[in-house]
Protein backbone atom coordinates (compact mmCIF):
# COMPACT_ATOMS: atom_id res chain seq x y z
CA UNK A 1 0.00 0.00 0.00
CA UNK A 2 1.43 3.45 -1.09
CA UNK A 3 1.09 6.51 0.57
CA UNK A 4 -1.22 7.66 -2.04
CA UNK A 5 -3.48 5.00 -1.19
CA UNK A 6 -3.53 6.27 2.58
CA UNK A 7 -3.97 10.05 1.54
CA UNK A 8 -6.56 11.16 -0.82
CA UNK A 9 -6.50 14.76 -2.36
CA UNK A 10 -10.09 14.47 -2.74
CA UNK A 11 -11.52 14.30 -0.09
CA UNK A 12 -11.26 16.07 3.15
CA UNK A 13 -10.05 13.99 6.35
CA UNK A 14 -9.55 14.46 10.00
CA UNK A 15 -5.78 15.51 10.15
CA UNK A 16 -6.73 18.19 7.55
CA UNK A 17 -8.64 19.84 10.11
CA UNK A 18 -6.40 19.37 13.20
CA UNK A 19 -3.78 21.02 10.60
CA UNK A 20 -6.04 23.95 10.08
CA UNK A 21 -7.48 24.39 13.86
CA UNK A 22 -3.37 24.49 14.65
CA UNK A 23 -2.60 27.04 12.13
CA UNK A 24 -3.49 30.31 13.24
CA UNK A 25 -5.02 34.17 11.29
CA UNK A 26 -2.09 36.38 13.00
CA UNK A 27 -1.20 38.61 10.87
CA UNK A 28 2.20 37.35 10.92
CA UNK A 29 1.20 33.95 10.47
CA UNK A 30 2.75 30.54 11.91
CA UNK A 31 5.70 28.70 11.32
CA UNK A 32 6.38 24.96 11.38
CA UNK A 33 6.93 24.74 14.68
CA UNK A 34 4.08 26.67 16.41
CA UNK A 35 2.40 24.43 14.03
CA UNK A 36 3.47 20.98 15.28
CA UNK A 37 3.10 22.51 19.28
CA UNK A 38 -0.11 24.01 18.76
CA UNK A 39 -1.09 20.45 16.99
CA UNK A 40 0.15 18.65 19.95
CA UNK A 41 -1.28 20.29 22.23
CA UNK A 42 -4.34 20.10 20.39
CA UNK A 43 -4.36 16.61 19.64
CA UNK A 44 -1.41 15.08 21.83
CA UNK A 45 0.69 13.81 18.51
CA UNK A 46 3.08 14.89 16.30
CA UNK A 47 1.91 15.72 12.46
CA UNK A 48 3.43 12.90 10.51
CA UNK A 49 4.82 14.85 7.05
CA UNK A 50 1.93 12.97 4.67
CA UNK A 51 -0.61 14.87 6.73
CA UNK A 52 1.30 17.99 6.70
CA UNK A 53 1.86 18.39 2.72
CA UNK A 54 -1.33 16.54 2.10
CA UNK A 55 -3.28 18.59 4.15
CA UNK A 56 -1.58 21.91 3.24
CA UNK A 57 -1.75 20.92 -0.17
CA UNK A 58 -5.78 20.98 0.13
CA UNK A 59 -6.35 23.54 2.59
CA UNK A 60 -4.18 25.83 0.53
CA UNK A 61 -6.21 24.90 -2.74
CA UNK A 62 -9.43 25.35 -1.25
CA UNK A 63 -8.96 28.59 0.10
CA UNK A 64 -8.63 28.21 3.75
CA UNK A 65 -4.82 28.90 3.78
CA UNK A 66 -2.37 31.20 2.66
CA UNK A 67 1.04 30.90 2.14
CA UNK A 68 2.82 33.94 3.58
CA UNK A 69 6.54 34.75 3.18
CA UNK A 70 9.24 32.89 5.25
CA UNK A 71 7.75 29.58 5.13
CA UNK A 72 4.39 30.78 7.45
CA UNK A 73 0.90 30.39 6.78
CA UNK A 74 -2.38 31.79 7.92
CA UNK A 75 -6.03 30.98 8.02
CA UNK A 76 -8.14 32.87 5.36
CA UNK A 77 -11.42 34.57 6.05
CA UNK A 78 -13.17 31.21 4.82
CA UNK A 79 -11.30 29.51 7.18
CA UNK A 80 -12.19 32.46 10.16
CA UNK A 81 -15.74 32.41 9.07
CA UNK A 82 -16.20 28.36 9.40
CA UNK A 83 -14.81 28.46 12.73
CA UNK A 84 -17.05 31.53 14.06
CA UNK A 85 -19.71 29.69 12.38
CA UNK A 86 -19.40 26.63 13.98
CA UNK A 87 -17.73 27.34 17.42
CA UNK A 88 -19.17 26.72 21.23
CA UNK A 89 -17.62 28.45 23.85
CA UNK A 90 -16.25 26.79 27.01
CA UNK A 91 -15.38 23.71 24.73
CA UNK A 92 -12.23 22.13 24.68
CA UNK A 93 -9.66 21.71 22.15
CA UNK A 94 -9.84 17.75 21.63
CA UNK A 95 -13.81 18.10 22.11
CA UNK A 96 -14.16 20.97 19.37
CA UNK A 97 -11.85 19.23 16.68
CA UNK A 98 -14.00 15.84 17.22
CA UNK A 99 -17.17 18.07 16.83
CA UNK A 100 -16.39 19.92 13.60
CA UNK A 101 -14.98 16.66 12.16
CA UNK A 102 -18.19 15.37 10.60
CA UNK A 103 -18.89 19.07 9.55
CA UNK A 104 -15.80 19.77 8.13
CA UNK A 105 -14.95 16.50 6.55
CA UNK A 106 -18.80 17.38 4.47
CA UNK A 107 -17.34 20.11 3.29
CA UNK A 108 -16.94 20.50 -0.46
CA UNK A 109 -13.74 20.25 -2.05
CA UNK A 110 -12.59 21.68 -5.53
CA UNK A 111 -11.06 18.87 -7.73
CA UNK A 112 -7.65 19.15 -9.41
CA UNK A 113 -5.64 19.79 -6.35
CA UNK A 114 -1.78 18.92 -6.84
CA UNK A 115 0.53 17.73 -4.00
CA UNK A 116 2.94 20.05 -3.21
CA UNK A 117 5.91 18.97 -0.67
CA UNK A 118 5.65 22.32 1.58
CA UNK A 119 8.00 20.79 3.97
CA UNK A 120 10.74 18.52 3.42
CA UNK A 121 11.61 15.32 6.50
CA UNK A 122 14.42 17.79 7.44
CA UNK A 123 12.93 21.15 8.11
CA UNK A 124 9.75 18.67 10.17
CA UNK A 125 12.45 16.87 12.16
CA UNK A 126 14.04 20.65 13.17
CA UNK A 127 10.65 21.97 13.69
CA UNK A 128 9.72 19.21 16.20
CA UNK A 129 13.41 19.47 17.56
CA UNK A 130 12.70 23.19 17.77
CA UNK A 131 9.16 22.52 19.79
CA UNK A 132 10.68 19.75 21.95
CA UNK A 133 13.85 22.14 22.96
CA UNK A 134 11.56 24.75 23.60
CA UNK A 135 9.23 22.57 25.70
CA UNK A 136 12.38 20.72 27.76
CA UNK A 137 13.97 23.90 28.46
CA UNK A 138 10.06 25.37 29.98
CA UNK A 139 9.59 22.28 31.92
CA UNK A 140 13.27 22.51 33.31
CA UNK A 141 12.70 26.42 34.45
CA UNK A 142 9.10 25.21 36.41
CA UNK A 143 11.14 22.31 38.08
CA UNK A 144 13.40 24.62 39.28
CA UNK A 145 10.78 27.26 40.54
CA UNK A 146 8.90 24.42 42.75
Amino acid sequence: MSVKDIYSLDEWAFYDLWLLYSIFSWKKGSNLAYIISAGDYYNHAIFLPEELNFGMSKLIYNGYVESLESGRFRQTRKAKSFFRKNGKPFEGCFDTLFRLKPIFTALPIKSGCVYREYFTQDEIDSAVKKYTDEFEKALKSLKNKT
